[in-house]
């Protein structure tokens, strides 16, 4: 019962998130996240930990496990992972925050906090 309130609390609170803010440049998104780790919050309520190396190797600490991968950036400024989550815009909320939206409009995944180095 308590996994099923969690998940659907987390449901809730990204549907309620607003996206309206400035969609980021390729070269904002590079900047933004290469070499450095985001502190992240999934649509599941789940907070993983991103860092995106800058040689395009991308690895995922989450729940005690971390998962390899690779990312990258396209020219109209889309951020794609190999693992959790695909391709998705990013938007600066303008309060440090960042969300990962999909095509069709979803939140995919909140940066909460972006910091240098991998942190984990």
């Amino acid at each position: 019962m308590r996994t099923f309130t969690f998940a659907f609390a987390g449901l809730v609170l990204f549907s309620t998130w607003s996206h309206a803010g400035e969609t980021l440049s390729a070269d904002a998104v590079k900047k933004l996240i290469s070499g450095k780790t985001a502190h992240a919050l999934g649509s599941t309520g789940n907070t993983p930990k991103v860092y995106f190396a800058p040689d395009g190797k991308l690895y995922r600490y989450i729940d005690n496990k971390l998962s390899e991968g690779t990312w990258r950036v396209e020219d109209d400024g889309t951020h794609c992972v190999s693992i959790a989550g695909g391709c998705a815009k990013v938007i600066s909320n303008g309060d440090g925050t960042y969300d990962r939206v999909a095509e069709k409009g979803n939140v995919i995944s909140r940066w909460l906090t972006i910091v240098d180095g991998k942190d984990f």
